[in-house]
């Protein structure tokens, strides 16, 4: 039996907010575990984190999602991961040499 295609888009939005969900929900769960307190954050340290992460996140989020149903998941992730992986190498090699000579 074939569904009719509202139903696939209804069914991809509806796991879409689930998922959505699920990020909102994490960041509330770590902060009850002890985020805080691990980051030393006091007042109102926990919303201008926030304020800073989420409109950044929801910006690279729509287009990430549109490039995931352009090529495959398995192939649009590992592309993300790569380029994190080379946008990372710099900033540790600096790390590294800032202790090699114990700056």
């Amino acid at each position: 039996m074939k569904f009719p295609k509202f139903r696939d888009e209804f069914v991809s939005i509806n796991s879409y907010a689930r998922l959505s969900f699920l990020d909102r929900t994490n960041i509330g769960n770590a902060r009850l575990a002890g985020l805080e307190e691990d980051l030393h954050m006091k007042g109102l340290d926990y919303n201008v984190a926030l304020a800073v992460f989420f409109p950044w996140y929801v910006l690279a989020e729509v287009p990430s999602n549109l490039m995931m149903k352009r090529t495959s998941p398995s192939k649009w992730l590992c592309t993300i991961m790569v380029a994190w992986g080379l946008c990372m190498y710099p900033i540790c090699s600096l790390l590294a040499f800032r202790l090699i000579i114990n700056i």
